[in-house]
């Protein structure tokens, strides 16, 4: 819930040469939680056991969320900023599926997102039975990650407003693609590392190109755009994990990695199906 109403504030609240900066921090920001959060949290259980974890970190957290959106967010946008016209729940999702370029967008999130689970779901497993890294080295693959990752967000917001959202979405999905087909098939350690980590920094890029591609479709629908975005993303993350599965078992880890073609397919729709508003202001 939290995804979506962030991204529509940014439509809504932020100009637009701006957006996609912000939105590339949201990626940098969850990249940052994922690599100072993870070493709190094994430590907090390890010291007091996990219900602690809720005691001294999540709810201090969500309650400074909370405190921090009060006071920090404006709960009213510059004029023009918010559209008035009122839509119904079923109307406003009618207007999305019949505009071919936002249902493109969606349709991308779920094959770039399913062929991203590659990295979370069975990445680190790959590294580990294959490429035969240490227990002791498998740490630095959770910093290697979440770095490259944080600073792709960043890199993402500047390159956006250089080359364009469409331009900068194709062009990264393709990559991502690639490096994930490249690095499950390979079984050097440092080498497979290298890849896992070039492709969180173009996956990033492309999570902000993409996001910030999607934002603009429908201006008077946004919430509505990014919550199906949003959606899209979570089926498209079950379906990579389930697709991938299938293919473990059946052609072993090499099999997993052909899941990046389909974020070449997406890369594909993107060429052929998406349209930028914002290109022809």
């Amino acid at each position: 819930m939290v995804n979506p109403m962030a991204s529509a504030l940014v439509g809504a609240l932020i100009p637009q040469g701006q957006r996609a900066k912000i939105i590339s921090w949201f990626q940098a920001g969850m990249a940052v939680c994922v690599l100072v959060g993870s070493p709190i949290i094994t430590y907090i259980t390890g010291a007091w056991g996990w219900k602690v974890n809720f005691l001294l970190f999540a709810i201090p957290i969500v309650v400074a969320s909370f405190a921090i959106v009060y006071i920090a967010v404006p709960s009213s946008a510059p004029q023009g900023g918010l559209n008035s016209v009122q839509e119904s729940v079923i109307g406003g999702f009618k207007k999305v599926l019949v505009n071919r370029s936002a249902l493109s967008c969606v349709a991308c999130s779920i094959l770039a997102d399913a062929a991203w689970a590659v990295t979370p779901v069975y990445g680190i497993t790959y590294m580990r039975q294959v490429t035969q890294l240490p227990l002791s080295l498998s740490w630095l693959i959770l910093v290697g990650t979440s770095t490259s990752f944080m600073v792709g967000g960043i890199m993402g917001g500047y390159l956006v407003n250089r080359f364009g959202r469409l331009r900068l979405a194709t062009v990264s999905a393709s990559i991502v693609g690639l490096l994930i087909i490249a690095y499950m098939n390979i079984a050097i350690s440092i080498v497979a590392a290298m890849l896992v980590f070039a492709s969180c920094f173009f996956s990033s890029i492309r999570y902000t190109a993409s996001e910030s591609l999607t934002l603009e479709q429908i201006p008077v629908m946004r919430g509505t755009v990014m919550s199906l975005y949003s959606i899209a993303m979570s089926l498209g993350m079950a379906l990579g994990t389930i697709i991938g599965g299938y293919l473990l078992i059946h052609f072993g880890f090499n099999g997993v990695g052909f899941l990046g073609l389909l974020t070449i397919a997406a890369a594909l729709l993107y060429r052929s199906s998406v349209k930028d508003p914002m290109s022809k202001k």
